[in-house]
C-alpha cells in the first residue's frame, strides 16, 4: 500500500516478481525501504534527507529468506503489547491476493490499518519472504501524518488523516480494562495503535491476560505528556492540570515525578529535544534501535529525485561490480596471453606426436603379430608331445627287440 508521497524502487516489481517465483509464490513479501523526507518537513533538518533504514532486526541478512513462522508471530504479539520489533508500514508490504481475501474483512482496519495488517500478517502463520535490501522508497511530507506527528501538530493531522467511524464500545467490548485504556489522556499516535492492536486480538483470539499491555500503554502515555509539560513546554500549566483531573490519585503522582524530572533535564540542557524523545523511546522499548545509512542526495525538491539518485546508485554500483568482476585487467590480459601461448605450443607439438602414435601403432602391429604366433606354437605343444612320447617307446620296443636278436647271437656263438 503506497501513498501519493511513496515510490517504488528502481525494477523494484521486475526483481519482486522474480523472488516471489523463485520462492514459490509466497503469502507476503516484507521488503527494507529508503525515508525520504520532504524540504520543510523537519525544523532540524529543513533541506530534507534520503536515508536507507534498517528498522527492524529481520533485515540484518545479506539475501533474502524465508522468515520462520514461529519468529513472525513473536514479532506480532509484540507488536500487540506496543513494541516495535518490525515496521509497521504498509509500503515495506506485498501481498499475495489470495492471502488478502482469506484475512481479515475488511483487511485493513482501524486509525492505523497498516498497523492493524502488520499484526495479522505476521502472526497468520503464512509463509513471509524478507528481503533485506531498500527497495522502496516511504515519503515524509507536508501531505503526510508524519509531518503533524513530528512538528507536534498531532491534532490538525488527526483531523486530516486519521478520522475515523471507529466504535470505541465495539473496540473494547469483552476484553477487560481496554475502555478504561482507551479514555486515558495522551498522543493519539498511541491511542490508534492500541486500537489496531485490540482489533488483531480479536481477530486472532488474543483478548486474555491484556492487563500488562494496558499498563505499558498508560506509562507510555505519561511519559510522552510529561516530556511535552517538562521539556518541550507544549502543554500549558492550564492543560496539564486539566489532564490530571482525568487520572487517579497514583497516576498523577506519577505525572508529577516524570515533569519534575523532564523540566531538570531542560534546564540542564545536556540533551536536545529529539535525544530527550529518542532515550525515552529507548527506555520504554517502543522501538527496536534503527541503523540508518545517510544517502549523499543534495539537490532534490521532491520523491522523484529522491528516485532518480538510487536509480543512479544502483547503476553505479552494478558498473563497479562488473569492473571488480575485470580488474586486475592486467593480470587478467597476462593470463590469456599465457593460454594463448601454450595453445599455440600444443600446436607445435602436434605432429611430433602423431609420428609417434604411427611408430607405436606399427609397434602394436608386430607385438600382436608374435603373440598370434606364439599362441600357435603353444596350439602345437600337445600333439609333439605326444609324438615323442610314442617315439619313446618305439625306441624301446627296438632296444628290446635289439637285445633279444642279441641274446640269441651270443648263445649260438657260444655252441660252435
Amino acid at each position: 500500500m503506497l501513498g501519493d508521497d511513496d515510490a517504488l524502487g528502481p525494477d523494484m516489481l521486475i526483481k519482486m516478481d522474480r523472488l516471489a517465483s523463485e520462492y514459490s509464490d509466497p503469502d507476503c513479501l516484507y521488503v527494507m525501504a529508503y525515508h525520504y523526507a520532504y524540504p520543510g518537513v523537519f525544523v532540524d533538518q529543513p533541506s530534507g534527507y534520503l536515508c536507507k533504514v534498517s528498522n527492524s532486526p529481520l533485515f540484518e541478512a545479506e539475501l533474502p529468506y524465508m522468515l520462520d513462522a514461529v519468529l513472525a508471530r513473536q514479532h506480532a504479539v509484540n507488536g500487540l503489547r506496543l513494541h516495535h520489533s518490525v515496521s509497521f508500514n504498509a509500503q515495506h508490504f506485498i501481498w499475495r491476493r489470495d492471502f488478502i481475501k482469506t484475512g481479515p474483512q475488511p483487511f485493513f482496519q482501524s486509525p492505523y490499518p497498516d498497523y492493524f495488517a502488520c499484526f495479522t500478517t505476521m502472526a497468520s502463520g503464512g509463509r513471509i519472504l524478507v528481503i533485506p535490501s531498500a527497495e522502496v522508497l516511504i515519503g515524509i511530507s507536508k501531505n503526510s501524518f508524519g509531518f503533524y506527528f513530528a512538528n507536534s501538530r498531532e491534532d490538525e493531522g488527526v483531523a486530516q488523516f486519521l478520522a475515523s467511524d471507529v466504535d470505541i464500545g465495539s473496540v473494547s467490548s469483552g476484553i477487560d480494562g481496554a475502555n478504561e485504556a482507551l479514555e486515558f489522556p495522551g498522543s493519539h499516535h498511541y491511542r490508534s495503535w492500541l486500537i489496531a492492536s485490540l482489533l488483531a486480538r480479536k481477530y486472532l483470539g488474543l483478548i486474555d491476560n491484556c492487563a500488562e499491555s494496558f499498563d505499558r500503554y498508560k506509562t507510555i502515555q505519561l511519559y510522552g505528556i510529561a516530556f511535552e509539560a517538562g521539556y518541550s513546554r507544549k502543554i500549558d500549566s492550564t492543560k496539564l492540570a486539566k489532564i490530571g483531573k482525568m487520572l487517579k490519585k497514583r497516576e498523577r503522582a506519577r505525572l508529577a515525578a516524570m515533569v519534575r524530572g523532564f523540566v531538570s533535564l531542560r534546564l540542564s540542557k545536556i540533551a536536545t529535544a529529539s535525544l530527550a524523545s529518542y532515550g525515552i523511546s529507548a527506555a520504554l522499548s517502543i522501538h527496536a534501535a534503527p541503523k540508518i545509512y545517510p544517502q549523499n542526495l543534495i539537490d532534490h525538491s521532491n520523491i522523484m529525485d529522491a528516485y532518480n539518485f538510487v536509480h543512479e546508485q544502483k547503476l553505479a554500483d552494478t558498473t563497479e561490480r562488473t569492473v571488480q568482476l575485470l580488474d586486475p585487467r592486467d593480470r587478467h590480459i597476462e593470463k590469456l596471453t599465457k593460454l594463448l601461448n601454450e595453445t599455440i605450443s600444443r600446436a607445435d607439438r602436434v605432429a611430433p606426436l602423431e609420428q609417434i602414435l604411427a611408430d607405436k601403432d606399427a609397434h602394436i602391429d608386430k607385438l600382436t603379430a608374435l603373440l598370434i604366433e606364439s599362441r600357435s606354437c603353444a596350439d602345437r605343444v600337445p600333439s609333439l608331445l605326444e609324438g615323442l612320447a610314442d617315439k619313446d617307446a618305439h625306441i624301446d620296443k627296438l632296444t628290446a627287440l635289439l637285445l633279444a636278436e642279441y641274446g640269441r647271437t651270443d648263445r649260438t656263438t657260444g655252441s660252435d
